[in-house]
């Protein structure tokens, strides 16, 4: 038996999205259970084509205000 795991994250991983009620042009995949793994985080996600996500990060300054 080999020593690894070998997983096409498009065709062999399921689209998680869906499940965490994520809009249809968001592609989310999670690796880690697939890969069998215990201390391994991989995950693949994809936007669509002009899709703006509607959650968008904020960037904080030193200071902790908006920049």
């Amino acid at each position: 038996m080999s020593g690894y795991t070998k997983k096409n994250l498009k065709k062999d991983v399921e689209n998680q999205a869906p499940k965490f009620g994520m809009p249809e042009e968001l592609e989310a995949r999670f690796a880690r259970t697939p890969l069998g793994g215990e201390t391994l985080g991989l995950s693949h996600m994809k936007l669509a084509p002009n899709f703006s996500h509607p959650v968008r990060p904020q960037a904080r300054g030193a200071g902790g205000g908006l920049r």
